[in-house]
């Protein structure tokens, strides 16, 4: 479950010290489990290649796009039990230990709505925190019956898609860690992402009312423009940048904190805890 070289140091192919406080895993999809069994989907890719990339999402294939780069990553792999089959997926069955916690302090800002855990591994990768990958870790991924729960509509999360697109792009990007996470998650944060967003939409909307959806093409087109202008003008004047440190400065704190509290008022707390 955990690989013998977690909660080390290393050296990256830049030569800079980094430590690897992640235990990095991958998932295993419900779909999968239950055509195949547990056993028979521990090396089922999680996305295949779409039958083709010239329709509605032309502009930005997430199924291409994350097809490809399963491709890339296991060109030369000579063992099964080396292939990634998820090379996105940084929250699919991963643990952090304590000092990376304490002393890397990765989290999760509050305006990123979509793929949260990739977030999260990006700015713990800013400060030279690390993962290393545990061929054999998984987890059980019931994002289809969790999907029956969601009352969230394609429309809605079209834009949050589109909006992950923009955002991860400018957090990447004065992060300074694109070349850290190609092809994948890395695709995720284009600096084409600004066009690619604009013109996705622009043709989604257009799609919709070609499939006699005309409601569901002028909610992307009106809401999911107005997000997207609202997005460009807070990245543009710096307010998403701004509110990145504060978090981050505030999630300092909170460690700070957490860290110097004696030991037996903290167990008192949780002692206390109703479930």
């Amino acid at each position: 479950m955990c690989h013998p070289y977690w909660g080390g140091t290393a050296r990256n192919a830049e030569g800079r010290l980094i430590y690897l406080g992640i235990n990095e895993g991958e998932y295993i999809n419900e779909k999968d489990i239950k055509a195949k069994g547990y056993a028979q989907c521990l090396r089922e890719p999680d996305v295949k290649y779409p039958p083709t990339y010239i329709d509605a999402n032309i502009f930005f294939n997430k199924n291409f796009a994350h097809a490809k780069a399963t491709a890339l990553y296991n060109k030369k792999v000579a063992k099964l039990e080396d292939f990634i089959s998820h090379p996105v997926v940084k929250g699919g069955g991963y643990g952090i230990d304590n000092y990376a916690l304490k002393n890397y302090t990765p989290f999760t800002f509050s305006e990123v709505g979509r793929a949260e855990d990739q977030q999260f591994y990006i700015a713990g990768l800013a400060r030279g925190l690390q993962g290393i990958f545990t061929p054999n870790l998984r987890i059980a991924h019931y994002k289809q019956s969790a999907a029956t729960t969601e009352h969230s509509t394609e429309v809605s999360r079209f834009i949050g898609d589109i909006y992950r697109l923009v955002i991860f792009a400018h957090i990447v990007d004065f992060l300074g860690v694109k070349d850290a996470i190609d092809p994948m998650p890395g695709v995720f944060a284009s600096p084409l992402a600004r066009i690619q967003s604009f013109f996705s939409l622009l043709y989604k909307s257009y799609y919709y009312f070609t499939q006699g959806q005309p409601a569901a093409g002028e909610e992307l087109f009106r809401r999911g423009f107005k997000e997207w202008d609202q997005l460009i003008r807070q990245i543009d004047q710096g307010e998403i940048r701004e509110r990145w440190q504060a978090e981050q400065k505030e999630w300092n704190n909170f460690i700070k904190i957490i860290t110097s509290a004696p030991v037996e008022n903290i167990q008192r707390v949780l002692t206390e805890i109703e479930i």
